[in-house]
């Protein structure tokens, strides 16, 4: 292998490890291709035989782009809650290779708008083993709407604002470069205010603490514009401590 990234280098050598046979499979070489410019971090992929002591072999190019990493995604959302209610946000993501130690990614998500959101994790392998910790911080404001029959033209019978503050970690195992599993807790101070509404209504004030186990399959060509593949993803969440219930004043139930 011709270039690439010495923080991806264990990385690639998974990727070209079944091309390591005689004769060299044709389908294996463009399956190993595909996965590599799968990543969306290459210019160029080139490929070829390669004429050594005698012997035959195959060589593999790879050309970085040479505007990034850092990488900056963004994206535009823009969602009609009802007839007269509606969200829109910038969103996007920034990507950092080795921002702290070698092998590790680091990734800074962000939302402006309805949405609000500042976030960062540090992926990093462990001792260049498929193992790797993610640890994780993360600000957030959010609004959740209440939509009921005979609230009026647009339906809202409520509406909340949630602001959640926190930290978590992640332990887990690359399976190729197609799949994850992790298991990490997280923890945050978490308020939940009402704007719109029977003052009746209760919020939420206090601490949330809460073990996840998260599963993603992803075999898509790109993450960006794919042409062919797959993504799926499964998480469960259990709560260890949830916020207090602040009762409305008046409720009867206090």
């Amino acid at each position: 292998v011709v270039g690439g990234e010495s923080s991806r280098a264990r990385l690639i050598d998974e990727v070209i490890a079944p091309l390591r046979v005689v004769p060299i499979d044709p389908a294996a070489v463009s399956a190993a291709l595909d996965r590599l410019a799968g990543s969306d971090r290459y210019e160029t992929i080139r490929f070829g035989l390669l004429e050594r002591n005698g012997e035959t072999g195959l060589q593999i190019e790879l050309v970085p782009k040479s505007w990034g990493p850092p990488f900056l995604e963004l994206g535009f959302e823009l969602n009609n809650l009802s007839t007269t209610t509606f969200a829109a946000d910038v969103a996007g993501r920034a990507t950092f290779d080795g921002f702290l130690g070698g092998g590790s990614e680091f990734r800074f998500d962000f939302s402006l708008g309805t949405n609000l959101l500042l976030a960062g994790e540090n992926f990093r392998p462990l001792w260049g083993t498929k193992f790797f910790v993610a640890p994780r911080a993360f600000w957030m404001e959010t609004p959740r709407y209440f939509v009921q029959d005979g609230a009026g033209p647009s339906g809202l019978s409520a509406a909340y604002q949630l602001r959640r503050l926190g930290w978590g970690a992640d332990l887990g195992v690359l399976i190729g470069n197609q799949a994850q599993i992790r298991v990490g807790y997280e923890q945050a101070d978490t308020d939940l205010n009402l704007e719109i509404g029977s003052p009746l209504l209760p919020t939420r004030n206090g601490k949330e603490a809460m073990v996840r186990l998260d599963v993603q399959i992803d075999t898509q060509t790109s993450p960006m514009v794919p042409t062919r593949g797959v993504f799926l993803r499964g998480r469960v969440d259990h709560y260890l401590d949830t916020a207090d219930i602040v009762p409305a004043i008046g409720d009867p139930y206090d």
